[in-house]
């Protein structure tokens, strides 16, 4: 048991330092656009007709004088094929209003791509493009926009795009008989739903892999490139207006070489709270969140009998409800939430617990709390949390360990390496 105990936590200590090691690689851009007068020194993305409240035209059009010049990549391109990313979509060659990549409206796509072996992922930030090399331009909105420089609108169109690393197709590397190493380079994109103007991640095999900004109707788009064929775990999570982390959306898949993998249609469960830790039986208790703009939301609370009750989101995506605790028990409480947009349905988020008591103490803003892996709520993800879990590694869980898991883990019912990577990823020690 020593052993087994001293090889996860060399591996957690591993993971932490690669989840660090990852950030920082990723945040040492490589790719730089500006908007220039000529650009004989890079590509040409596409051209506006000034900096601010300006129309757009492909880069092909000898209309306008302000170029969208990017640098700083060897052999960056304008193809849409191969490694490749659509930046926005034009409604007309010239004389244009923009969109995000996200919406249909418009079938004039602007793309940048990177030479053979290399990468691009394009996203957009409000307000900044923290996670990005570069921010490419402006918008005044998600569609029938206007474009400007980086510095024109809140609403950003951001990129990053690098080489192909200069080991590919190096030695084998352990094992397996050969092989050759040589890194392919198949991309998988992620769309759906999930809060307006709300940060998005991807998080790849329990570490961070990229984050986006939604936009204000709680769409997003996000796209990863230089991913080696094999099989991933991937999840996506978002944080509302208030710092308050989704449930993960968790899912494998397997990445083949060549071709796009699209997950589409994934819907983040809205956000919960509660304004008690304890409520006094009777009276009423707040449970709000954040979803998407005018979704009806479910919201589950349970007892004896599970009770479900129906609200809708406002324009921004927030929503209340009092519910009336006089038909609750006496002790510990649960509720959650879920949303339905037209035909679309999450599934339901992560479990708040409140108690009914005979007296009321309303929840006091405190440091924010890890989402996951704290597992004795602590607000903190340390070796108590670390030797919880390694006691049922490899081992069938207690079924009251079990809601545990559930929401503060990988959910799959089991203790394994998954499991660790999440740890890794909240770890505050």
């Amino acid at each position: 048991m020593v052993r087994k105990f001293s090889k996860i936590l060399i591996f957690i200590s591993v993971a932490i330092m690669a989840q660090f090691f990852v950030f920082s690689y990723a945040s040492a851009g490589t790719l730089s656009c500006t908007v220039a007068a000529s650009c004989s020194s890079g590509t040409t993305i596409f051209k506006m007709s000034g900096t601010d409240n300006a129309h757009a035209e492909i880069s092909s059009q000898t209309n306008y004088s302000n170029l969208v010049c990017c640098t700083g990549v060897s052999g960056l391109g304008i193809s849409c094929a191969g490694n490749s990313a659509v930046a926005l979509k034009l409604s007309n060659t010239t004389n244009a209003h923009i969109e995000q990549n996200t919406q249909s409206n418009y079938s004039n796509n602007v793309c940048i791509s990177a030479p053979s072996g290399g990468s691009v992922s394009v996203g957009y930030g409000a307000g900044s493009c923290s996670g990005y090399d570069t921010t490419i331009a402006s918008m005044s909105g998600t569609t029938n926009a206007h474009v400007g420089n980086s510095s024109a609108y809140t609403t950003k169109i951001c990129a990053t795009a690098a080489e192909a690393p200069s080991d590919a197709g190096g030695g084998g590397g352990g094992g397996g008989g050969g092989g050759g190493g040589i890194l392919l380079q198949p991309n998988i994109t992620f769309s759906g739903r999930a809060y307006p103007l709300s940060a998005v991640t991807v998080l790849k095999d329990g570490q961070r892999a990229i984050s986006t900004i939604a936009g204000p109707d709680a769409n997003f788009y996000i796209a990863l490139s230089n991913l080696s064929t094999g099989n991933y775990i991937f999840a996506v999570y978002g944080e509302d207006n208030k710092g308050r982390r989704s449930s993960l959306f968790t899912f494998p898949v397997f990445i083949s070489s060549g071709g796009t993998t699209n997950i589409t249609g994934i819907f983040i469960s809205p956000t919960i709270d509660v304004d008690k830790s304890e409520v006094k039986k009777g009276e009423n208790i707040a449970i709000f969140g954040q979803s998407a703009p005018e979704a009806e939301i479910t919201i589950s609370v349970n007892s004896n009998e599970e009770f479900f009750n129906n609200i809708k989101a406002d324009k921004g995506g927030a929503y209340l409800y009092n519910f009336d605790t006089v038909l609750l028990e006496i002790g510990q409480h649960f509720t959650k939430s879920k949303a339905t947009v037209k035909n679309e349905i999450s599934s339901f988020g992560q479990s708040v617990g409140f108690a009914v008591g005979t007296k009321t103490v309303k929840t006091v803003p405190s440091q924010k709390c890890p989402l996951k892996a704290d597992l004795n709520d602590d607000c903190r993800v340390n070796l108590v949390d670390f030797s919880i879990a390694a006691y049922w590694y490899k081992r069938t869980i207690s079924v009251a360990f079990l809601e545990i898991e559930k929401n503060k883990l990988s959910g799959d019912g089991k203790i394994n390496l998954t499991d660790f990577s999440i740890m890794a990823y909240y770890w505050t020690g």
